[in-house]
C-alpha cells in the first residue's frame, strides 16, 4: 500500500453522542479513490456496534455504499457520514457483537459513554506498556501532555506546588 493513499484524520466526537468532547482519529485508505470509496478504520478505540473491536474497521457500506458511490464525491462527505454513524448506529448489522447486543437492548448509549471515558483515562485499551514522556510548556502553572496513549493523549494542568514523578 502506498503511503500517499493513507490519510489520518482527527476530529471531535459529534455533539449529543456518547463520543462528544473527545478527539477521534481515523485512517482513510484511498486505494482506488475517487472511483471507489475509501476504507475507514478508527485508530482511537471506540465502543460502537458498526466498528470492529479488533482493528477499528468501519463496516462496509456503513459510511458510503459502494453501489451509491459517485467519483465526484469528496472526503468531507465521507467524514460527515461517519459522524452521522457515530450519532445513530445502524441496527441492521454489526462488527462489535457486545456493542451490537447493547444497541438491541437499548443500553448502548450509556455503555459507549463509559467506554469512551475509560479510553481517555487508561492504558488498558492499548494492551502494552508505553513509557510516558512529558512536555512542559511553562507559565504560572505547567501545562503538560502525556504521550504514549496510541493516537491520543491526556491533557492536564499542574500547579507549581505539585510534583510529578516519571
Amino acid at each position: 500500500m502506498n503511503e500517499d493513499n493513507c490519510w489520518d484524520v482527527s476530529f471531535q466526537g459529534p455533539e449529543t453522542s456518547p463520543f462528544e468532547g473527545k478527539k477521534y482519529t481515523v485512517k482513510l485508505i484511498l486505494e482506488g479513490f475517487p472511483y471507489s470509496p475509501p476504507k475507514v478504520y478508527f485508530k482511537t478505540p471506540i465502543y460502537h456496534p458498526n466498528i470492529d473491536v479488533n482493528d477499528g474497521r468501519v463496516c462496509e457500506g456503513m459510511v458510503v455504499d459502494q453501489s451509491k458511490w459517485d467519483p465526484t464525491s469528496r472526503i468531507a462527505i465521507v467524514l460527515e457520514k461517519l459522524k452521522e454513524l457515530m450519532l445513530v448506529p445502524s441496527p441492521t448489522s454489526g462488527s462489535n457483537d457486545a456493542a451490537f447486543n447493547d444497541l438491541q437492548k437499548g443500553t448502548w448509549y450509556d455503555k459507549a459513554k463509559i467506554h469512551s471515558q475509560k479510553a481517555m483515562w487508561s492504558l488498558w485499551h492499548i494492551g502494552i506498556n508505553i513509557p510516558l514522556k512529558l512536555l512542559v510548556l511553562g507559565g504560572s502553572s505547567f501545562n503538560w501532555f502525556i504521550y504514549g496513549f496510541g493516537q491520543w493523549g491526556l491533557e492536564a494542568t499542574l500547579k507549581p506546588e505539585m510534583h510529578l514523578y516519571s
